[in-house]
C-alpha cells in the first residue's frame, strides 16, 4: 500500500493527470454497499418497524429467558 503522507502527494502530482484517472477507476470498482438509502426508503422502513413493534414485543415476551439470552448473543455477534 502506498504511503499517503505529504511526500506521496507531491510524488502523485508529479506523475501528471494519469494518477487521477487511476484513482477514479479504483473508486469505481468499490462496491456501492455504503451508499445510504434515500429519505423515502428510510421513512418506509421506519414506519414498517414502528408498526411491527407491538408484535415483536409480544413475541420476545413469549420466549423463555434462555431463548431471549441466546437471541441477544446472536444479535450482539452480528453487530460486532
Amino acid at each position: 500500500m502506498h504511503d499517503r503522507g505529504a511526500g506521496a502527494h507531491w510524488h502523485r502530482a508529479s506523475q501528471g493527470p494519469t494518477w487521477l484517472a487511476e484513482d477514479r477507476r479504483a473508486i469505481a470498482r468499490l462496491p456501492a454497499e455504503g451508499v445510504p438509502a434515500d429519505f423515502g426508503d428510510r421513512s418506509v422502513e421506519r414506519v414498517t418497524a414502528e408498526q411491527l413493534r407491538p408484535q415483536l414485543a409480544a413475541t420476545l415476551a413469549a420466549l423463555s429467558r434462555q431463548d431471549r439470552e441466546l437471541l441477544l448473543l446472536v444479535a450482539w455477534v452480528d453487530l460486532t
